[in-house]
């Protein structure tokens, strides 16, 4: 067996850490690399945990909004994807992620020299959420593997509506502020890294004309003030323009290319800040949800045609997704979508996702090994 899923549904958390530790001790080898996912409330004690349990292998988490697993989910519990054989793993963090994370490059090389080879290898990372830190941290990656060819993947970590708190966590230390990082090389095949939305274009276009790249605000758009652009072109009035674009995310438009950025809140000026950076005069696309089988069918078929015999994967969902499909009563057939085309895996929820050198929203991530 080289790789297995931890799953509990358990309140408790003694019991929740027992049932997911014995599934994944069951096969009698040790791990390589675990990774896990709780909810806020028992996640420092899953953290500490799992590394006195595998103090051999590299112990990387973050906390969800909901667990999701090949064999469960839960908004409780505890989920982990323990690898067995075939990899080959290292780690660091990168502090200070708001500010200045270019000051721990050194821990992004030191974790490549650790590796016989960075071919096959992709860097799996997780950031503390409501920092705007993740871009500062995705440059840093890129500068830390310049000529290098390691793909970056990752989500913001996540909460529960009660508490909106998140952490990350590495081989037994919690941290905030912090991005979290392991890297994995695939001594078995190749690594695969498929992207998914459920959302289409609108005909409402729209250029960010003056902009706060760092503080993630829009003051305009086409020369005049965001809020009243958009009111004006979608003929809302007073509070309506916020719940309409609570399910309406922008779509920062790329290369041909659409990357979800998705309302964090209407300021008293006008202004309107997101969850991503939206840099000045890019072209912004608002959009609407899409047939999600549709999405989800065009997707498993990238996936078969890529990946005949996957082993097992990570699977990155942004917490809006995860209520969007529970409120449509539709995260059943999400879930049963994933196993259709991975049999094993573990997935986290939470305020954003990472790919390449972007920082996205309102998207699905899966890292399938081979």
């Amino acid at each position: 067996m080289r790789s297995a899923v931890g799953f509990s549904l358990k309140s408790k958390k003694e019991v929740a850490f027992e049932e997911v530790c014995a599934q994944i001790k069951s096969c009698g080898i040790e791990p390589k690399i675990v990774f896990f996912f709780s909810d806020y409330t028992n996640f420092s004690f899953f953290a500490e945990k799992m590394n006195d349990y595998f103090p051999l292998a590299v112990t990387i988490g973050s906390t969800s909004y909901i667990d999701f697993t090949s064999v469960g989910c839960s908004h409780f519990g505890l989920s982990a994807l323990a690898v067995y054989e075939g990899v080959e793993c290292s780690c660091g963090v990168l502090h200070e992620i708001d500010r200045h994370p270019l000051k721990y490059i050194d821990s992004i090389k030191r974790a490549v020299s650790e590796l016989s080879s960075t071919e096959n290898t992709c860097c799996i990372e997780f950031c503390s959420a409501f920092t705007n830190g993740e871009e500062l941290a995705l440059d840093t990656f890129q500068e830390g593997f310049e000529g290098l060819n390691i793909s970056v993947v990752g989500s913001s970590s996540g909460s529960s509506e009660e508490t909106f708190a998140t952490a990350v966590a590495l081989n037994g230390k919690v941290y905030k502020d912090s991005c979290v990082f392991a890297l994995v090389h695939n001594l078995n095949g190749r690594i695969f890294l498929f992207r998914e939305n459920v959302f289409k274009p609108t005909q409402y276009t729209f250029s960010a004309t003056d902009v706060d790249c760092e503080k993630r605000i829009v003051y305009e758009y086409d020369g005049k003030p965001a809020e009243e652009t958009l009111k004006g072109a979608l003929k809302l009035e007073g509070s309506e323009l916020h719940s309409y674009l609570a399910t309406h995310p922008m779509g920062r438009i790329i290369d041909g290319k659409i990357y979800i950025t998705e309302l964090n809140s209407i300021l008293d000026d006008g202004a309107i800040s997101y969850f991503g950076r939206i840099y000045s005069h890019t072209k912004m696309v608002l959009l609407e949800a899409d047939d999600f089988n549709t999405a989800w069918n065009q997707n498993s078929e990238k996936i078969r045609q890529t990946v005949p015999n996957p082993s097992f994967a990570l699977a990155i969902n942004c917490l809006s997704r995860s209520k969007l499909f529970e409120q449509q009563n539709k995260f059943d057939d999400f879930l049963n979508y994933v196993k259709r085309n991975v049999p094993i895996f573990v997935g986290v929820s939470g305020y954003g996702e990472q790919m390449g050198h972007g920082h996205l929203n309102q998207s699905f991530i899966l890292i399938v090994f081979e």
